[in-house]
């Protein structure tokens, strides 16, 4: 018979901690080899959370740091009847939509400078565009067929959305979020790109 050790089976007989005696010993005594033993525990698994949950991998660590953190800081709260690594995802998954909405409020500058670029393209003559005009040209022409038509129509023809809608018939509703998602597009492209 082939014995299998895990993670808690061989921790369990180094430090002799679980999960509820690690906590309890943090809590109770300030034991800082049971923060460390649960840190080390489950800090690969938030990482893991964290990469499934973020585009970028510079936010993963972020995250996970502040997770950790969290659950630490909130550690008294813990009913010791549930699972640990339950309540730590919850956690990291909090942290990580709260990260995504930090990241989406900032990215609306971006956005409404983009529509501003954009615009700026009516008003420059052909010959004397500078190269970030080429360059919105560019991004521009990067759109996919269907965002594309919509936005040259809008910001190249002048239509507003109810005449876009008219002309592709699309619902206005529906010019309007291509328009958004256009703008969104266009704005990390150019973030990317260090246009902005």
């Amino acid at each position: 018979m082939i014995s299998v050790l895990t993670f808690d089976s061989v921790s369990q007989a180094t430090f002799g901690y679980t999960d509820v005696s690690a906590i309890q010993g943090w809590l109770e005594h300030g034991d800082e080899a049971a923060a460390s033993w649960l840190f080390e525990k489950y800090l690969p698994l938030v990482r893991h959370i964290c990469s499934r949950r973020l585009p970028r991998p510079w936010m993963v660590e972020d995250c996970a740091q502040d997770t950790m953190s969290r659950a630490f800081q909130s550690l008294h709260r813990f009913d010791t009847s549930r699972c640990f690594s339950s309540w730590l995802t919850s956690i990291a998954a909090n942290v990580c939509v709260d990260k995504l909405r930090r990241l989406y409020r900032n990215s609306t500058v971006l956005v409404e400078e983009v529509d501003t670029y954009v615009r700026a393209l009516l008003d420059a003559p052909e010959e004397g565009a500078n190269e970030r005009i080429y360059a919105a040209r560019e991004l521009v022409e990067s759109l996919q067929p269907d965002f594309r038509q919509v936005v040259e129509l809008h910001y190249f023809d002048g239509l507003t959305a109810r005449e876009v809608a008219v002309r592709t018939g699309l619902t206005q509703a529906n010019v309007a979020i291509r328009l958004m998602r256009a703008r969104q597009f266009l704005a990390a492209r150019a973030t990317v790109l260090g246009l902005f």
